[in-house]
Formats: structure tokens, C-alpha cells, sequence
């Protein structure tokens, strides 16, 4: 992947993180009928919930104009995503309505394994040493 298209989708994904996070915040209700389906609405929770994602917007955002900041961010992400996927695999039959469980599944996985492929492309390559006086 070339470095613009790379910095390209760290600015989408970024930018797509600040949306959901501004949605939970700021529109709470809305976000808990649409998205959050489950049992109990407890609006402090999803504010709370709220917070990690825009903090992970920003660092997105950040790490698309400071290389050094993509790996362990993207490592960071990808286990929230994989972790979250795993919640939702739980509760998958627990929405209402019922679409949604498996819906919101299929998106964190598909986030989850976009993440992890970010991580690996950008993982920190050594390079292999010489023996001594081959070099």
C-alpha cells in the first residue's frame, strides 16, 4: 500500500471513530435505539463507551502524519475491535431487533480484520544482520 493511500485511510478511519463517538456522546438516545438495541439503556455507560472512540479518532488521526505512532496504535485498535467482536458474538441473539446482533457482528469482525491487516503492513521490519566480516 503506498504511503498516501495508507495515510488516506488512517484519516477515514479516524474520522469515521470521531462520528461514532460523537454519536454516542452527543446524541445518546438516538445511538442507544439504533445501534445498541440490548437490554437497559444506561446513558452515562455509552457517553463512557463514547470516550475511547474519539480518543482513537484523534490518535488516527495523528498516526496518519506520524509513522512512528502506527504500529502500536493499530495493535491497540485491533485488540479493542477484536475484543468488542467478541462481546457482540456473546450477545449476538440479544438485540432487538434481531438483524442487528448479527449485523453489528459482521461490521466489528470486518473492522477487526482491517485493523489487524493495518498492524501487520505496518509492523516494524529488522532487518538481518550480517555475520561478522560478510558485510
Amino acid at each position: 500500500m503506498s504511503e498516501a493511500s495508507l495515510r488516506t485511510l488512517l484519516i477515514v478511519l479516524g474520522l469515521v471513530q470521531l462520528a461514532v463517538g460523537g454519536w454516542m456522546m452527543f446524541a445518546t438516545h438516538s445511538f442507544g435505539e439504533t445501534i445498541a438495541p440490548f437490554d437497559g439503556f444506561n446513558e452515562h455507560d455509552l457517553r463512557d463507551f463514547a470516550t475511547f472512540y474519539l480518543a482513537l479518532g484523534l490518535v488516527l488521526l495523528l498516526a496518519a502524519a506520524r509513522p512512528g505512532w502506527r504500529f502500536p496504535i493499530l495493535v491497540f485498535a485491533t485488540l479493542e475491535y477484536g475484543f468488542h467482536a467478541l462481546n457482540h458474538a456473546i450477545d449476538v441473539n440479544n438485540s432487538d431487533p434481531t438483524w442487528v446482533g448479527p449485523a453489528e457482528l459482521a461490521a466489528l469482525a470486518g473492522a477487526t480484520a482491517l485493523f489487524a491487516w493495518l498492524t501487520w503492513i505496518t509492523a516494524p521490519r529488522t532487518q538481518q544482520r550480517q555475520p561478522p566480516g560478510t558485510g
